[in-house]
């Protein structure tokens, strides 16, 4: 629905529901919608008699279907006090919305009507399904209370064309709801009753067998488990896991590497300087000293005996080493001194077997040093003693082969205890899921045991009570009448506006000038009121027609419409020289002739010299206004049977001249077409100042077309109310098509069904003179020319 606003007048409202009005008769002309408001204005009389139309028909209908009676009843629903169980939510029945529905179900209507065998009752003793037609009459609201409230009250109401019947229905409906819910209150506590028991030996069949499943599990474990050492501290379900002694395990091994890796470090150190030494030729002095030092520091440190970092691959063999080097370093020693059988000599070697004795119990290698096996051998850098330097270096590669055999050991167990702690961590990831999960159980067994002995002892303390509280009162359904009244009513009104509507809808006629504008997106320079010939005056001395109403009543409405006709005129034909104007139609019968006579008239009585050409060959009609014969006219010119001065005549108008059509040929298009028509003009234009050439109408016969690409313009001429808008646009896009100037659209015979519209003409007639055009978009009274009820 659209709002067109105009100035100074009210607002229309246009409706369109089908579309805009004649898009299906022309695709490419703009639509029109409905005025409602002025529908409605137009026709409220035709509206008033189909509302009352329906009136009479709803009574009539209300008294063939006869009396309908109401029997209404209210029942107090009141939830039973709550107990623990229902507080946490475990609730046997719905909400008190849910009650509306259920009263109105097949269960309890089919138990009211087999308890009080409600078929016995008149009004339902022939129905073949009882029990939907007393649902269908049955209504259920809630008039007081909420969902979450303990007290409800409901509405119980049924209609029926017998007050006792329906009194005996609401009885019955009432007490069937009340025994069923005292019969469902113990049926369903004890389902719930059920199903919790129900869980409750699932859940134990589950625990039992979740414990078997740990403990197979705890049997079949490769990996040794600690029982968690209890909660020292008391805190509520902590526990303190033991250690894992296999990631202790590997802690230590990474320890034992990192120390071996240190001693390698140091041993190596200490055989680079003591190489570098004998490289760079140092005195056995100097290089005996280094030993001596670096076995003093070893000493003093705590590295020798059993936590010799140097020599130490583990604490038997770092203690076995140290003594005996001692012992092979004095045995040469005595050696180099006294010789190899002196008795201190054999003394010495007699402890240096008990130390190898001593490598054998502990299933260790002795280190060999072969500088002590050779004492008749002097190295170069010591001439007076043993080769200190060299058994030391021996010792210390002895040192580093060892640690490389302990560093694949360590490597070795490494590997094993790491894969043990994986294994172990991932048995403890599944032990402590299956006692979680063994725990999880045995509480919703708890729980369901706790809420089990909870429903068995209140199971009679859940559900709800009915009491009515009103006794049932019937009486006449007054709603159902104000119903059958007003439907019917708001149905004729509706069957009238609707073919109203669907009439106007496919009306495709002009009936405002505004569409007029829209549609032909022309000016329009003349708006000329309906107006009825005067038979009589036909037969007046001068002969012109009584449709002359410039001429017979100057003073006019009329003549004031071909008036401002002729200024707008002026207006555009002076401006560019123009002096040749054909008028012509869309459609036959438009008024085209009526209204160039009259604007023939209006020009030449402002002092201009004007030729009126009847160029309508087919149907000729300017000798009738004018009261000539059609002896001598524009056919006989074409051919060539006399000069076209010779056939102009004179009227009762002064400085107005008439040339007629003729007698009518038999071939007017082909006559039109010939040179003469050009030739006839082109002279008239000198001879006078206004030429006006009454042609036929454009839709009807090519002739128009023929005329018009010698003159200079074109005035269109509709009626309004009769022309439609696909005439009349195409009519304009002929002209546009043959490059016709077109000065305006001529608006004949407004007001025909208006009469109303008289004073709005006389009032846009009585301005200034200067430029009376309509466009569709004036203000003031002008725009109050619509004569229909619809606008664009």
């Amino acid at each position: 629905m659209n709002s067109h606003p105009s100035n100074g007048t009210p607002q229309a409202v246009d409706f369109a529901p089908l579309g805009h009005v004649g898009a299906d008769v022309e695709p490419h002309t703009p639509g029109r919608t409905v005025d409602l408001v002025q529908l409605l204005l137009t026709h409220w009389h035709k509206l008033f008699v189909g509302f009352g139309v329906g009136l009479v028909a709803g009574v009539a209908f209300y008294t063939y279907a006869g009396h309908r009676y109401d029997a209404t009843t209210r029942i107090l629903v009141s939830r039973l006090a709550s107990t623990p169980l229902q507080e946490e939510g475990a609730m046997t029945f719905g909400e008190r919305a849910e009650h509306v529905e259920l009263i109105k179900s097949d269960v309890i209507v089919r138990r009211a009507v087999d308890q009080a065998k409600l078929t016995e009752l008149p009004t339902l003793a022939k129905s073949d399904e009882p029990v939907r037609d007393v649902i269908e009459g049955l209504k259920v609201k809630r008039t007081a209370g909420q969902d979450q409230s303990f007290l409800n009250f409901f509405e119980i109401s049924y209609q029926s064309a017998s007050k006792q019947d329906a009194a005996a229905v609401v009885a019955a409906v009432v007490e069937a709801y009340k025994d069923y819910l005292a019969e469902t209150r113990e049926a369903q506590s004890q389902e719930i009753l059920n199903l919790i028991r129900d869980a409750e030996g699932k859940l134990q069949h589950e625990i039992d067998q979740l414990k078997q499943d740990y403990q197979a599990f705890r049997k079949s474990s490769p990996i040794l488990f600690h029982n968690p050492v209890g909660n020292p501290a008391g805190i509520a379900g902590a526990t303190i896991t033991p250690p894992n002694h296999y990631l202790a395990a590997v802690d230590q091994l990474y320890l034992e590497q990192r120390e071996n890796r240190k001693r390698r470090t140091s041993i190596q150190a200490q055989l680079d300087v003591l190489q570098a030494m004998l490289q760079e030729g140092e005195s056995p002095k100097a290089i005996e000293q280094y030993v001596l030092m670096a076995m003093a520091q070893r000493g003093s440190s705590g590295e020798g005996g059993a936590s010799n970092p140097l020599l130490s691959v583990n604490p038997a063999k770092d203690r076995l080493d140290a003594r005996l080097l001692e012992a092979r370093m004095q045995e040469a020693n005595l050696i180099h001194h006294l010789g190899a059988n002196h008795p201190e000599v054999e003394k010495l070697r007699r402890s240096i077997r008990g130390l190898q004795d001593a490598y054998a119990a502990e299933g260790l290698q002795p280190p060999t040093f072969d500088q002590f096996t050779r004492p008749d051998e002097v190295l170069p850098n010591d001439r007076d003693g043993v080769d200190l330097a060299g058994v030391y270096k021996k010792y210390l590669e002895e040192q580093l082969r060892q640690l490389d055999l302990g560093d694949r050991s360590i490597e070795r167990q490494l590997t094993e205890a790491i894969a043990q702690a994986k294994q172990h961590a991932e048995y403890e990831v599944i032990d402590k899921q299956l006692s979680d999960e063994l725990q999880r159980k045995q509480a919703l067994w708890d729980g369901i045991v706790s809420k089990l002995n909870l429903v068995d002892f209140t199971k009679k303390q859940t559900g709800y009570r009915m009491t009515q509280v009103s006794d049932i009162l019937v009486e006449l359904a007054f709603k159902r009448v104000i119903k059958i009244i007003g439907a019917f009513g708001l149905l004729g009104l509706l069957g009238v506006f609707g073919w109203q509507y669907f009439c106007e809808w496919r009306d495709t006629t002009l009936r405002s000038l505004s569409e007029v504008s829209r549609v032909t997106e022309s000016k329009i320079v003349g708006i000329v009121p309906h107006f009825a010939a005067d038979a009589t005056s036909d037969n007046r001395p001068c002969g012109l027609s009584s449709r002359l109403r410039y001429h017979h009543r100057p003073g006019s409405r009329e003549a004031e419409a071909y008036r401002s006709v002729r200024t707008a005129l002026f207006l555009n034909a002076d401006k560019q020289g123009h002096r040749v104007i054909q008028v012509t139609s869309a459609e036959p019968h438009d008024g085209k002739s009526t209204t160039v006579a009259n604007l023939a008239i209006a020009v030449a009585q402002s002092g201009k010299r004007v030729l009126l050409i009847d160029g309508d060959l087919r149907r000729p009609s300017l000798h009738e206004l004018f009261g000539l014969s059609l002896d001598v006219g524009l056919a006989d010119v074409l051919q060539h049977e006399l000069e076209w001065i010779n056939a102009v005549r004179p009227t009762a108008i002064d400085r107005l001249s008439i040339l007629t059509a003729g007698r009518i040929p038999e071939n007017p298009a082909e006559l039109l077409s010939t040179s003469g028509v050009p030739s006839i003009l082109e002279a008239a234009r000198h001879e006078f100042d206004y030429v006006f050439v009454d042609s036929p109408p454009l839709l009807a016969v090519s002739d128009p077309c023929i005329i018009s690409p010698h003159t200079d313009g074109v005035l269109l001429v509709i009626r309004m109310h009769k022309n439609g808008r696909p005439a009349l646009v195409r009519a304009k896009e002929m002209l546009d098509a043959h490059g016709i100037t077109l000065y305006g659209i001529v608006a004949n015979d407004v007001g025909k069904t208006d009469g109303g519209d008289l004073e709005a003409y006389a009032e846009y007639y009585s301005g200034s003179d200067a430029n009376h055009s309509w466009t569709g978009r004036t203000s003031g009274s002008a725009s109050a020319l619509t004569t229909g009820p619809r606008s664009a």
